[in-house]
Order: C-alpha cells, then structure tokens, then sequence
C-alpha cells in the first residue's frame, strides 16, 4: 500500500509576507479564492458539461477526502504542484449509477466551472450470474468497480452502492494531477484547497451507454454534489 500523509505548502518568504510553512488539509473548496491559469484548458468541469446552472443538492455520491500519496511532496502557495491523489467516494443512497468525479485544477472554490480533472469509474467487473458483479475492488483506487445494470456488459462506467463503504478513485487512473497550490482567505487555519464534484445517473435506466464522462451528467440540475473535504 502507498503510503499518505498531508501536504505541506509553503509560502515564499519576501518583505510584505515572512516566511512559514502550512500543514495543507488541502480540502475541496469552500471559500473565495478564485484564480486563473493560461496553461490550463477549459470547459472540462461539470456544469460546463451540463450546459446549464447547476445546484446540487442531492449529494448521494460525495468525496469524502482526497488521499495525498506522496508524503515528501511541498507545493509554493500561488504556483502549481504535481502528485498522486485519491479519491475516496462514499454513497448515502442505495444505489446510483454512472458516478463522475471532477477536480478542479485552476484554482477556485469549486469544480463546476474552469479547468478540471475529470473522471468515470472504470473498468467495471464484468457481471456474473444472476447479474452481480463478482470481483470489484472498492480499495485499489483502480477498480473494478460496481456493475448494476442488469444485462449490461458494452457499458464502462461504473456505479456505487451504499454497502460499498470507501470506493477508491486514482486521481488520475495512472500518475500524476497538476493544480494550484491555493490557500483560502477564510480559513483560519491556513489549508489549502482544491474544487471538486461528483455527478451520476439516479436510475440504471439512464445508464445502459455510458462509456465517458458526458455519461454521468444527469439530465436533473440537482443531481451532484460538492462538498469540503480534507486531503490527506
């Protein structure tokens, strides 16, 4: 197993700011640091996807922590840093299906609009008999995940259930992600942040053909969620 730890970002020493280190919780975002990047393409968060407002209220499939995978790394707040993260997923409904993952990579207070990282559940288990799937794997961070539509093999985005506990997501499936190192004016305690969602289909009716990320967005505005969460 990897190891985890938190992450430590470090503030640049000048005469305006002396210099110290913060301990980054790093958690999805909550408050009101915006910040751009030309570097960064765009239109690849949720409600870019949706094309329309979003408000997110169902909140059945949430990220409950990003895992920083790389315990010696530091991140300059303001700059860029690059490690491996993981996701971990949680469900409070019984069952939903063709989960999405965004993560915002261009600084900001969340994942619905900008540039982001985003992702499906995949591979997914092939079904057995009776239409279970016998092998997913919630703790690898690489599946196989739940497969829950009946009859449905052609499919490669995966679901969750509520029995499932932690899912575990790579971010990215293989390597590295790049985002600000980006601290937030509100915090008393000097985290850093990134922006995140997750979005899925509420019925296996809807998910028989997802086999990308534009699968996921549900045709209901409030079907997603972004929520703070800690790394590390």
């Amino acid at each position: 197993m990897m190891s985890r730890s938190k992450l430590l970002i470090k503030m640049e020493h000048n005469a305006t700011h002396p210099g110290f280190s913060w301990i980054v919780k790093s958690a999805l975002a909550l408050g009101s640091l915006l910040w751009t990047h030309q570097a960064f393409a765009t239109l690849t968060c949720l409600q870019d996807l949706y094309g329309g407002s979003l408000i997110c209220t169902a909140n059945d499939v949430q990220p409950t922590s990003f895992l920083n995978l790389n315990p010696s790394q530091a991140c300059i707040k303001g700059t860029t840093f690059t490690l491996p993260l993981q996701a971990n997923l949680v469900s409070t409904a019984t069952s939903k299906y063709d989960i999405g993952l965004f993560v915002r990579e261009d600084g900001g207070i969340d994942a619905l609009t900008g540039t982001c990282y985003n992702t499906i559940l995949t591979p997914i288990a092939p079904q057995g008999p009776g239409c279970t799937s016998p092998s997913p794997n919630y703790s690898s961070g690489t599946g196989p995940y739940d497969n829950l539509v009946c009859g449905s093999n052609s499919r490669t985005c995966g679901d969750i259930q509520k029995t499932d506990g932690n899912v575990l997501v790579d971010v990215p499936y293989s390597g590295t992600i790049t985002a600000l190192c980006q601290g937030n004016s509100i915090s008393p305690d000097g985290y850093a942040y990134l922006g995140a969602c997750t979005s899925w289909q509420a019925n296996s009716s809807s998910a028989s053909t997802c086999t990308s990320i534009t699968g996921t967005v549900a045709t209901k505005n409030s079907k997603c969620a972004e929520k703070s969460r800690d790394l590390g």
